[in-house]
């Protein structure tokens, strides 16, 4: 469960833990899921994604934080949460990035996806939080995702949601295969619930893929998947603790062609200036968030 705060609070709380030198807690922002939103707000003004975008941006600038914004890259993947993908028009992009650059703040282009980016980040300690819309980040190994939840003149509150190591990323990615998640357009296995594919992550058999997956080559990603796909129905009917038998119908529901390879690719590999061929982020906002 989140936790939820005032962002006054919230920065307030990692300014008694930073360093003197900083100059408060840094949070980097998935701008495409801004644009995202306001895109699709209700029309109250002339303009009213660019009124909306001012408005946040203006909330936050007079908030003791440190922001980055990182804008989703040409390489991002074409189809999420089971649709094809509808890029942000250039229009807005470049409204956004002009009032970005009038407000101060520090920005750049991710060259896959913002929230596999901002995650990079994260796991770098570059940044003390992700602001998005959703979840995706703690999957690529964000250790705090922030979420807006009230933005009314009156409050602006926050929900916080820490990666406690409960459920490392890579458990996460297991139970999003496992139960369906954003990149694949199947659902998953049928019959697995998140209640199983928990069950089914806490066997070790999530970890299993990732370490796999650390030296695999593009040409060994499909073998790779596949022999994991052989392991996970070992684990079913054996019912490996903490399974038990009940769980052992599943493995007749297993697709031939589970995992998805692209798929598995995405979660665990997902394009980051610090990829090979990645785009290296701009000194100066790297700068910024050392």
């Amino acid at each position: 469960m989140p936790d939820t705060t005032s962002f006054v609070d919230w920065s307030a709380s990692k300014i008694s833990r930073s360093s003197p030198s900083q100059l408060g807690p840094r949070l980097g922002v998935d701008a495409s899921g801004w644009m995202f939103a306001a895109k699709y707000h209700h029309a109250q003004t002339k303009n009213p994604a660019q009124a909306s975008l001012f408005k946040r941006l203006g909330r936050l600038f007079h908030l003791p934080i440190l922001l980055v914004f990182v804008f989703d890259g040409p390489k991002r993947p074409v189809h999420k949460r089971k649709k094809q993908i509808r890029r942000t028009t250039d229009w807005l992009t470049a409204d956004f990035k002009r009032l970005l650059d009038g407000f101060g703040f520090a920005y750049w282009d991710a060259p896959g996806e913002a929230e596999a980016e901002l995650a990079m980040l994260s796991s770098l300690h570059k940044i003390d939080a992700v602001m998005s819309e959703d979840f995706d980040a703690l999957l690529f190994g964000a250790q705090c995702v922030i979420r807006i939840n009230n933005e009314s003149d009156s409050q602006y509150l926050i929900d916080v949601y820490e990666n406690d190591n409960q459920f490392p990323p890579h458990e996460l990615v297991a139970i999003a295969l496992l139960s369906g998640g954003d990149y694949d357009a199947s659902d998953g296995i049928k019959g697995c619930g998140i209640r199983t594919a928990v069950e089914i992550a806490k066997t070790g058999i999530g970890k299993q893929l990732a370490d796999a997956l650390k030296n695999c080559t593009t040409d060994d990603l499909r073998r790779v998947t596949l022999a994991w796909r052989r392991d996970l129905c070992d684990v079913l009917e054996k019912g490996v603790d903490p399974l038990n038998s009940r769980h052992r119908s599943l493995v007749s529901h297993i697709p031939l062609d589970f995992p998805n390879a692209t798929v598995v690719s995405q979660y665990l590999r997902p394009l980051t200036s610090q990829s090979k061929g990645g785009r290296r982020m701009p000194v100066t906002a790297f700068t910024l968030l050392t």
